[in-house]
């Protein structure tokens, strides 16, 4: 893994605040804010409609790593 995609599943997993796995609307645009991804509002509102299979207003953090090419897999200890 890439210093980026580090930084990114860090990011993703910090605001995922209840463990769930899922993203609210507004985690999810301060974790790609947080994540160094830079997205207008309305692209961020874009990707999350596109992730939010359910309609419950949350994205699964492990999609929008999939999305992103990024496997959610913590790195091992080294």
């Amino acid at each position: 893994a890439t210093g980026k995609e580090d930084a990114i599943r860090t990011a993703f997993i910090e605001f995922d605040k209840d463990g769930s796995g899922k993203l609210s609307g507004e985690d999810f645009e301060a974790a790609l804010r947080a994540a160094g991804l830079k997205f207008t509002r309305h692209q961020a509102i874009s990707l999350k409609r596109r992730l939010d299979r359910d309609r419950s207003n949350s994205v699964p953090v492990h999609e929008l790593m999939s999305l992103l090419g990024i496997s959610d897999e913590q790195p091992a200890a080294s």
